[in-house]
């Protein structure tokens, strides 16, 4: 999946017409890859993240020849939900994690 010489995280910043919109990076976690992402409130529903992760996770797919683009959103933000959905994000399960206090749902993107 990386070479040696290969970095283990890329970060974007999203930008608008008129400025700084947000970011979204893709790291290597404990050998695996999670896309992440936010936009400032002032640029929301105008399909900046869902354009971001297109972008992302097609450059990961077919540049960086990943398999998948995983990631995890808690089970209560349901507008990052959607948004995963409408990038052609599927949810793939429930993840416990107790350490933090709630339940995440992991989502990926494949081929």
């Amino acid at each position: 999946m990386t070479g040696a010489h290969d970095p283990d995280s890329y970060t974007w910043a999203i930008r608008a017409p008129t400025g700084f919109a947000g970011g979204i990076d893709l790291k290597l976690d404990e050998g695996a890859w999670n896309v992440s992402y936010f936009v400032h409130p002032a640029h929301r529903d105008r399909h900046i993240a869902r354009r971001a992760l297109l972008a992302v996770t097609d450059w990961a797919l077919s540049e960086r020849d990943l398999p998948e683009v995983p990631t995890r959103v808690h089970t209560g933000n349901i507008a990052s939900q959607k948004v995963l959905e409408a990038a052609g994000f599927t949810r793939t399960g429930p993840v416990d994690t107790t350490e933090a206090g709630h339940q995440e749902f992991t989502y990926g993107r494949h081929h």
